[in-house]
């Protein structure tokens, strides 16, 4: 089953429909690959939109599966269903179907698939959870690690965690992946080879680039540019290590010139990212407020607008919001923000914790755990240098780190705040 790219090709198309000038073009070649595939545009959902611009083939019969061999017939109904946007019945199929018929990796890999485009990003941590058993267990030493297809899943895995919102466990998920398959660096950053893609390197990295700014504290920045295992990623992702150079000296103007700029139009162009773009937005300005609200008794919006780059009226709307939000004993008169001086200074240090703390509790969590993920690192430095005839012992500690089996990281507790 290789052709799952073609799904998310329609749904791209959909997307980007109001900015497209040559419309028929794009679809008489979209619609020439269904057919090719005995599928037909006019299945989906969208097809209100293309009709207008369809050809004359003819119409498309949902197969037959007692006319059909069994393995093309199972690809055909699972993908006729996915591209009319029936997943949990595509979903269904591909469960039921024999894993041996076309191998356990891309079996998983096309689950994966199915459950992003149906928007079911949490059933894909089960699926991470066996394959990394199966690598584990059943592949341990062979070629299989070295795939461009462990390398697609592991990718699948972290997107479901960053479309769920889960920015600092997708930044763990990276972490650890790398770590068990150091050739995921090499797969990320090479260019795209044509075939079958499903979602862009380009958005895998900004997808990254992201969740690194958004999940770990402003404090911890500096920490995290010095983990010298990261630094072959680092230097892949330009954009994310001039973001994070910007922050750690406190250049918030030209980091939010980046930040609403290259990065919030290549998120706005993505499918999958600009339906996340809006929150993802306030919480890295929220954040950066935050910063100024712990070390400043009295700042005005009009200061924070100039030194953030950012729209008068919209720090405005974000400092009201907060203040709203979570209740805290702030004021603000005119273009002045402060502190309401019948609040004692013990109150007033808990009141400002408990913003950063509502904001995005995964930024507490970072906090929290910032040095066990810093430890989690040099672990693996350590392991890496270990000899093969110590593997296991090897794979005892890492999985002491995590404080469970495989089938127990479903459940890490992160958002509870639990230790790694």
């Amino acid at each position: 089953m290789d052709q799952f790219e073609v799904l998310v090709a329609v749904e791209r198309l959909f997307f980007a429909w109001e900015q497209i000038s040559d419309k028929e073009t794009l679809v008489e070649r979209l619609e020439g690959r269904l057919a090719d595939m005995n599928l037909s545009l006019s299945t989906s959902p969208h097809r209100s939109l293309f009709l207008p611009y369809l050809g004359t083939r003819k119409d498309h019969n949902v197969a037959d599966p007692d006319t059909i061999s069994s393995e093309y017939g199972l690809q055909l109904l699972v993908l006729e269903n996915a591209l009319a946007h029936n997943y949990s019945k595509a979903i269904s199929l591909l469960e039921s179907s024999t894993v041996g018929d076309v191998g356990y990796i891309e079996w998983c890999r096309c689950m994966m698939r199915l459950n992003i485009l149906g928007k079911s990003y949490g059933n894909n941590s089960e699926l991470d959870i066996g394959l990394r058993s199966y690598l584990r267990n059943g592949a341990q030493g062979s070629s299989l690690l070295l795939t461009d297809e462990v390398s697609d899943c592991r990718m699948l895995g972290f997107a479901s965690l960053f479309l769920q919102e889960e920015y600092f466990i997708a930044v763990h998920h990276m972490v650890r992946s790398i770590h068990e398959h150091p050739s995921l660096v090499d797969y990320l950053l090479r260019e795209e080879d044509g075939r079958d893609i499903f979602i862009l390197k380009e958005e895998y990295k900004l997808m990254l680039t992201i969740a690194v700014l958004v999940a770990i504290p402003l404090e911890n920045y500096q920490d995290f540019l010095l983990l010298e295992d990261l630094n072959p990623l680092l230097q892949g992702l330009p954009e994310l290590h001039v973001c994070l150079n910007l922050l750690v000296s406190t250049s918030f103007g030209s980091f939010f010139a980046r930040w609403l700029g290259p990065i919030q139009e290549l998120a706005n162009r993505s499918c999958f990212l600009a339906p996340v773009w809006h929150s993802v937005n306030s919480h890295m300005r929220s954040k950066i407020l935050v910063f100024y609200i712990k070390i400043s008794e009295r700042v005005t919006v009009s200061y924070l607008a100039r030194t953030l780059d950012i729209p008068y009226d919209t720090v405005m709307a974000d400092v009201s919001s907060l203040i709203q939000k979570f209740d805290i004993n702030i004021g603000i008169e005119g273009d002045l923000v402060y502190y309401k001086e019948d609040l004692p200074v013990g109150n007033l240090v808990s009141k400002v914790s408990q913003i950063q703390r509502e904001i995005d509790s995964k930024l507490l969590v970072m906090k929290q755990k910032n040095d066990a993920l810093r430890s989690f690192i040099e672990n693996m430095l350590k392991e890496q240098s270990v000899e093969p005839l110590n593997r296991s012992q090897d794979m005892d500690a890492f999985e002491l780190h995590e404080q469970s089996e495989d089938e127990e990281y479903e459940e890490e507790h992160l958002e509870e705040g639990e230790n790694v």
